[in-house]
């Protein structure tokens, strides 16, 4: 993943999972942490799973999600140069 093919959402949806990442996560539960469309989200999840960012855990009923044990470096840093040029889509708590 180049950072040009990095989007808002892919990058919400890394955060909040980082974020939150001693929990197993729904793509319902980061949906709802960032705003964005759960079709989105799994979308986003499967792609980060593929590259090896994210870890997926298939249970009965969907999958879950969480940073990986050794994500890809060059990968993570990409996310993280993108993280402060694109800013952040994780919704704001009132």
């Amino acid at each position: 993943m180049a950072l040009s093919q990095i989007t808002q959402h892919a990058l919400a949806v890394y955060e909040s999972v980082d974020l939150n990442n001693s929990d197993w996560l729904t793509a319902r539960e980061i949906a709802e942490s960032t705003g964005i469309a759960a079709r989105t989200v799994r979308h986003h999840c499967h792609q980060l799973a593929e590259l090896g960012v994210f870890t997926c855990l298939t249970t009965f009923g969907g999958f879950r999600y969480r940073i990986a044990e050794q994500p890809p470096a060059e990968l993570v840093e990409q996310l993280e140069m993108a993280k402060s040029v694109l800013g952040t889509k994780l919704k704001q708590e009132v």
